[in-house]
């Protein structure tokens, strides 16, 4: 019982942002009130097929053994257009440790959830002024949702 209240607990999860395009953030978080070390991270996809911009780094491509404190996130976004021509779901494999125990989790993605429900959206503005008003309103978004995950 006092290990499951003081490990830690990382996962990963997605959240849909629309600047300029449609992209889908993928967050890997610690949840738990301890730190730990991912041991390995592991993907059904290259997820460097997928990442916006090519001269940013891939995609959580060095994450093993790397330290995660209590509820730090790690970011990477992905465009989600290019993803689902390949997949409607990621799944995902992340082994870490803690007090000498391996911790495995395997999560699950389910890309149709963003894009069946209309999350994400592919209609442009019609001029530069619904442009502008759309940038701020996401602008708007992007930055509740960052103060969240902090």
């Amino acid at each position: 019982m006092i290990e499951a209240n003081c490990r830690p607990y990382i996962t990963i999860y997605a959240t849909p942002i629309s600047i300029g395009g449609i992209n889908l953030y993928l967050v890997l978080k610690n949840f738990g009130v301890s730190g730990t070390e991912i041991c390995s991270f592991k993907c059904n996809h290259q997820l460097e097929k997928y990442r916006i911009d090519k001269d940013i780094l891939l995609p959580f491509e060095n994450l093993e053994h790397t330290f995660i404190a209590p509820n730090q996130s790690i970011i990477a976004p992905i465009d989600i257009m290019k993803l689902k021509k390949d997949t409607d779901e990621l799944i995902f494999e992340i082994s870490y440790n803690f007090k000498n125990l391996i911790y495995t989790d395997t999560i699950n993605i389910n890309l149709k959830t963003f894009l069946d429900t209309g999350l994400l959206r592919t209609s442009a503005p019609k001029n530069l002024d619904e442009l502008t008003k759309a940038t701020i309103k996401t602008v708007n978004a992007l930055e509740q949702i960052i103060e969240k995950m902090l």
